[in-house]
């Protein structure tokens, strides 16, 4: 375990739920189960999907095709406080059984911003600058 923000993507081969998975034969409760404990033990959240929700795709146009979502993106909360606006998007695959995913991230500016001074000429023409500044 790292204190580190961490965020980890790619194909994790297994399915957080039944949810993730159209087709035959459902997957096995024990290893969306075993998965959930592993996610959970690391404190990760599950970002979600934009765009079609599986990943991967076994005989494509055939009555008994399976869809999965296989790839996915997990992250820590240290990391989603910084990636707030984080999104994950998935893209269209022609030639692939995977489907890319993109994951776009802005980190969110916690620091205030801080204007610097600018001394302008022109100041010194009007009269009561010298006792603004004296006063200062």
């Amino acid at each position: 375990m790292s204190n580190l923000p961490w965020c980890i993507i790619g194909d994790f081969n297994d399915l957080l739920s039944q949810a993730d998975k159209r087709g035959l034969h459902p997957h096995p409760n024990w290893l969306c189960s075993g998965f959930q404990d592993v996610v959970a033990e690391c404190n990760l959240t599950d970002i979600p999907l934009e765009g079609h929700p599986f990943t991967w795709i076994k005989s494509r146009g055939a009555e008994h095709m399976i869809e999965e979502r296989l790839d996915m993106s997990l992250a820590d909360p240290n990391w989603l406080h910084i990636f707030s606006v984080a999104k994950l998007t998935n893209l269209v695959a022609t030639h692939s059984d995977h489907s890319p995913i993109l994951l776009c991230c802005d980190p969110v500016d916690n620091r205030q911003t801080r204007r610097s001074f600018r001394f302008e000429n022109w100041w010194l023409q009007e009269e009561e600058v010298v006792d603004v500044v004296e006063n200062s």
